[in-house]
């Protein structure tokens, strides 16, 4: 079988761990290695499965897989499919010409899907170069970008041979982000650039030796040198990883993020880290991931006042300048033996980012160490639920039972490489439920599993600024308050008297104004955060006495 290009691996059936290594969390096969290749003849099956994505329904799912059957070879024996977990049908296989082109595909890398259904993913053609593709869920097969598409409406500046990634980010509105190689009579030093192609054509968001990044105003002659891992969410926000040219080594890495237009920097090598005092950023992972709320994730080493070889590792994510710290190299590992704690966030495997939900929960890979700990179950997969507590999905060692097979245990033979993989780019299909995979210690079952992440239980609080009884002399009345939820306040309401809620304005600073009919009147204010969950009641009641 044909090694291809993914960053995810699945085991088949179902899973029965021991109590050392338990995953409490129930999840459910969407495709196994052994299924009917639809669409390929002679009764191929699916063989290496890829990562796989999801539109946040859930009703369709897409990914690639290597194939096996009767006249399968090797230049044919790759396809992306997308659909219904039951019936996912055949978008393109490895061999297949390219539409309106004189090309083949050749090399087919994992599809990313947006919440229309559009999947998008990238292509090597023969005889030569590269290209992306489109499939809108209903439309057929476009090519968006390829070698030779001029960009920003220039003659002399285009893509060249290389487009970077194994996955294409694709938002809600069809645009697609990738970073590439430049190529025209123009491009010298400046030949990698990030951009954003649609139906309009390509056009860029940074460039090496032109862009300026954001944050190095006081260093006019420090560029972007090189961009890795460029993701974007359904609204359009990026983010990338960028190495700089004519920084200081201390300060020669970032993460920065682009929205409409605008870049900002998000975190740079040698930043003080909040809350640790005499800490800064040192390397980030080659990875970084953006959920749907403009919460970003990346993992990153430290360096500085209690920094040492077993506590540098750390996981984090960012939102409007908003540091936290998720999980650090060290900390108990939950759900896990006594003295069992995290060991590395940064994997060896790169290009694996934490994936981020659509309400900004994490979901992340991580190795472990303690107690019982060997090469042989020290990978795990955890996800933060909907109260913000960690939970372990799924680990090394843990059994699957396969059909006709018996049981097989999640793990590889070698500690270089991980059993269990996550797709940062469409780990959440939704804000609770979450794509992941890992391979069997025998290397020869692949699948493609969901599991259901508990929501959000914890309810919102709206305490009321001011005493609980007033007194007003007018019959207008302007309550203000604060309302506060861990994953957000969709809307704060306000009953007066008998009457119905009626929505304040605002939602953690709200403010509603009152008309007071009778002398004494109740107000009841209550908040519902995203989850739907409301708040305890809070009340005040109003003495009105009218001025005369």
């Amino acid at each position: 079988m044909k090694a291809i290009n993914v960053l995810s691996l699945a085991v088949l059936g179902a899973i029965f761990p021991p109590s050392s290594a338990r995953a409490d969390l129930p999840f459910v096969t969407l495709v196994n290695s052994g299924d009917p290749a639809p669409g390929v003849p002679d009764n191929a099956q699916f063989s290496g499965l890829g990562p796989a994505s999801s539109d946040p329904g859930g009703s369709r799912v897409s990914f690639a897989t290597s194939l096996q059957g009767v006249n399968i070879t090797s230049p044919n024996d790759t396809g992306v499919f997308s659909g219904p977990a039951t019936a996912p049908t055949l978008v393109v296989q490895e061999g297949d010409p390219v539409p309106n082109s004189g090309d083949t595909f050749r090399f087919l890398s994992s599809p990313t899907t947006n919440r229309a259904g559009t999947i998008v993913f990238r292509s090597t053609l023969l005889p030569s170069g590269t290209a992306i593709f489109r499939k809108p869920g209903t439309g057929s097969l476009q090519t968006l970008a390829r070698t030779g598409t001029f960009v920003d409406n220039s003659s002399t500046v285009l893509i060249g041979n290389a487009i970077y990634g194994d996955r294409i980010s694709v938002d809600a509105a069809d645009n697609v982000y990738f970073n590439a190689e430049l190529a025209g009579s123009s491009v010298t030093d400046n030949r990698y650039a990030v951009l954003r192609a649609n139906s309009s054509g390509v056009s860029t968001i940074a460039r090496t030796g032109i862009t300026e990044p954001p944050g190095t105003e006081a260093e006019p002659t420090v560029r972007f040198n090189v961009f890795y891992s460029v993701t974007a969410n359904d609204s359009g926000q990026v983010a990338f990883i960028a190495e700089l040219h004519n920084a200081s080594p201390s300060a020669n890495w970032g993460i920065w993020g682009w929205s409409d237009g605008t870049l900002r920097k998000i975190v740079r090598k040698g930043d003080a880290v909040p809350g640790l005092p005499g800490v800064t950023f040192a390397e980030q992972n080659y990875a970084v991931s953006i959920g749907d709320d403009g919460t970003v994730g990346f993992t990153c080493t430290l360096v500085g006042a209690g920094v040492i070889g077993d506590n540098a590792d750390s996981l984090w994510t960012e939102k409007s300048g908003v540091f936290k710290l998720i999980v650090r190299e060290g900390d108990p590992a939950p759900e896990l033996d006594p003295g069992v704690v995290f060991a590395s966030t940064m994997l060896p495997s790169n290009g694996i980012a934490p994936a981020i939900s659509p309400n900004g929960s994490v979901a992340f890979l991580a190795r472990v160490r303690g107690p019982g700990i060997t090469a042989t179950n020290d990978d795990t997969l955890w996800v933060q639920d909907g109260n913000g507590n960690l939970r372990l999905v799924v680990r090394e060692g843990s059994l699957v039972v396969v059909p006709t097979w018996g049981s097989v245990g999640i793990g590889t033979s070698s500690p270089d490489f991980l059993s269990i993989y996550l797709d940062s780019f469409d780990g959440f299909s939704t804000s609770n439920r979450l794509l992941f995979a890992a391979a069997s210690d025998t290397g020869n079952f692949y699948g493609i599993y969901q599991v259901d992440v508990p929501g959000d239980t914890v309810a919102p609080a709206v305490p009321i600024n001011g005493p609980g009884v007033r007194t007003s002399r007018k019959a207008l009345l302007r309550l203000t308050g604060l309302a506060s939820d861990r994953n957000g306040v969709s809307r704060v309401e306000v009953k007066v008297g008998s009457g119905v809620y009626r929505r304040a304005s605002g939602t953690s600073r709200w403010s509603f104004t009152a008309r007071l009919q009778s002398r004494t009147s109740r107000l009841e204010v209550r908040a519902i955060d995203r989850s739907g969950n409301a708040s305890k009641v809070a009340m005040v009641t109003i003495r009105y006495n009218r001025l005369r």
